[in-house]
């Protein structure tokens, strides 16, 4: 891995899963960057369906945040899925397998915390199925 931003990754993969480290070693010394390496045992109660994963955010040069999910159900449901930012429903979109990714300009955000959360709707029932979110601390570079 190589971009802070591959760290940041590893680290949303892993909150869904319940792990077992195999190797924890320090890079260099001097520095404070360790290799981890975890064993995978099973799906945490975070998202214990393995509906939905929140990967990655990427802060890009034209005043944009770019957030990264992941739908892993190769399902054909009568879902669809809600955007919140800071409680704020943005849109909704269809519930279908793939890799997405939310745009947002900076000024949509607040200086400090925000929380941006997906959940997933029954379209028949209205019954919320999942949710998840990710707080995101310091966001807007201001």
């Amino acid at each position: 891995m190589v971009t802070p931003a591959a760290f940041r990754l590893c680290d949303r993969v892993i909150s869904y899963f319940d792990t077992d480290t195999v190797l924890n070693v320090k890079l260099f010394d001097g520095f404070d960057a360790t290799l981890t390496i975890h064993k995978i045992l099973r799906l945490n109660e975070r998202d214990p369906k393995g509906l939905l994963r929140i990967m990655n955010k990427v802060e890009t040069p034209d005043s944009t945040i770019g957030l990264f999910f992941h739908i892993a159900k190769d399902t054909i449901v009568p879902w669809q899925i809600e955007h919140f930012l800071n409680d704020s429903l943005v849109f909704t979109s269809e519930y279908k397998y793939g890799g997405y990714r939310n745009l947002f300009k900076y000024d949509q955000f607040n200086l400090d915390t925000n929380v941006w959360r997906l959940d997933i709707i029954d379209t028949i029932t209205n019954e919320k199925i999942h949710s998840d979110f990710w707080q995101l601390v310091r966001a807007k570079n201001d």
